[in-house]
């Protein structure tokens, strides 16, 4: 299952790898997401995250506010969209620019 996050953390025991990506290879994952027959699940939790993600995808994908906890099983891979810096009061996220971000890729490899 293809999963999008806003931070890079391990949800649950497992062995993980995750790996900083571009900007270009953001959009790359992105697209292919979007073209894909399952829907990747969205754990996004803040509108201003959502909303640089669908125009990364170039308005390909619409991705739902969701703050669930997320759990990965083997195989899965989860696109991080994250800001490259911890903002002093999380409840006013502000306007980030487009160099405010960062992108990355967490596979679940193997169960505890």
């Amino acid at each position: 299952m293809r999963l999008l996050l806003n931070a890079a953390m391990v949800p649950n025991p497992g062995i993980f790898r995750y790996q900083q990506i571009s900007r270009d290879e953001a959009v790359a994952w992105l697209k292919s997401a979007a073209l894909a027959p399952e829907r990747a699940q969205s754990y996004i939790g803040y509108p201003q995250t959502a909303e640089h993600i669908n125009q990364l995808s170039g308005r390909r994908m619409d991705v739902p506010l969701n703050r669930a906890k997320c759990t990965m099983r083997l195989g899965d891979e989860a696109f991080v969209c994250k800001l490259a810096y911890r903002l002093e009061n999380p409840a006013t996220k502000g306007q980030p620019q487009p160099e405010d971000w960062e992108y990355g890729l967490l596979e679940m490899l193997a169960d505890a």
